[in-house]
């Protein structure tokens, strides 16, 4: 029982990453608008005009951003690791799995800010929000044998999280102007869905009462 409540606070740690988004945000000179900008222009450690869409991106507190998604990573893939059931299935270990992946990709976005090195601070993004929420909507399924609430939690932000990587995508590929308004929203949506429904789990074992011992792996 211990070592599920060490999971569950592990999870409920990752609220660190939206600290970390309101810090940087409040650190900026210019107007951020959270609907139209990347969550990823937090982190730049750069000021520089992106000439695509002319907006001048520049975070004076790229540090503690980057550094919170980091921190969230390591509790995702850790609280991943560590979390119990009562019994391990197969489904069970692949959404470990998956969500392990997820919180990898998540620290190696705040390692990797996009303007040092794209390519990997894409890779990172991508296995966060897609294998990350799939991890999570898996992790749902197994868990709602032992705890249903629990479960229903983390597999409804699990689809709001990929229906926001779904409508990313759709926005990117369309090549439509939307993608500079709302694109910003979209990506919130698949990221932060993830994140709370982690957190959300992790809040509702550590306030919900304590089951048998014999019932889940210690």
């Amino acid at each position: 029982m211990r070592r599920q409540r060490w999971a569950a606070a592990l999870w409920t740690g990752e609220i660190i990453f939206f600290v970390g988004n309101v810090v940087a945000q409040a650190a900026w000179t210019v107007p951020y608008d959270p609907l139209g900008y990347a969550i990823s222009d937090l982190g730049a450690v750069t000021c520089f005009t992106n000439v695509e869409i002319g907006r001048l991106i520049c975070s004076p507190a790229h540090l503690i951003m980057n550094l919170g998604l980091i921190i969230t990573g390591v509790l995702m893939a850790t609280g991943a690791v560590v979390f119990p059931l009562a019994r391990r299935t197969r489904l069970d270990r692949l959404s470990r799995v998956l969500l392990v992946i997820g919180g990898l990709g998540c620290a190696l976005v705040g390692l990797a800010p996009e303007d040092v090195a794209v390519g990997p601070h894409t890779v990172g993004a991508v296995s966060a929000m897609v294998i990350g929420n799939i991890g999570l909507a898996l992790f749902g399924i197994a868990l709602r044998q032992h705890r249903p609430a629990g479960g229903s939690v983390a597999i409804t932000f699990a689809i709001i999280g990929l229906a926001g990587v779904i409508w990313l995508i759709a926005l990117l590929l369309s090549g439509s102007p939307l993608r500079y308004s709302v694109g910003g929203l979209a990506e919130r949506v698949a990221a932060c869905s993830l994140v709370i429904g982690q957190v959300v789990v992790g809040l509702t074992v550590l306030m919900g009462k304590s089951r048998p011992s014999s019932r889940i792996e210690s």
